[in-house]
């Protein structure tokens, strides 16, 4: 499908993730935050998911701007940790 993926994962995450072409994984250290809250956040065209792994619950929010925002917000902490 040629879909790029970027992953910010905490450290003990990507312990166990194996390595894909398509997927690129910076990782949270531990001095900052653990994330370990199993959630997720997908963002993909004016789609922004969040879903929470312990609760079974996931919400999806359509909106442009929204999605716009998140992705640019994603991108300025990405490539921080880069």
């Amino acid at each position: 499908k040629d879909i790029e993926r970027y992953v910010i994962s905490s450290s003990h995450a990507t312990a166990w993730k194996r390595k894909r072409l398509e997927r690129e994984i910076v990782v949270i250290p531990k001095e900052y935050d653990d994330l370990n809250e199993n959630i997720s956040m997908l963002i993909y065209e004016d789609k922004v998911a969040y879903i929470d792994y312990t609760n079974e619950l996931s919400i999806v929010i359509e909106n442009p701007l929204i999605a716009t925002f998140q992705k640019k917000l994603f991108m300025i902490l990405y490539k921080k940790l880069r």
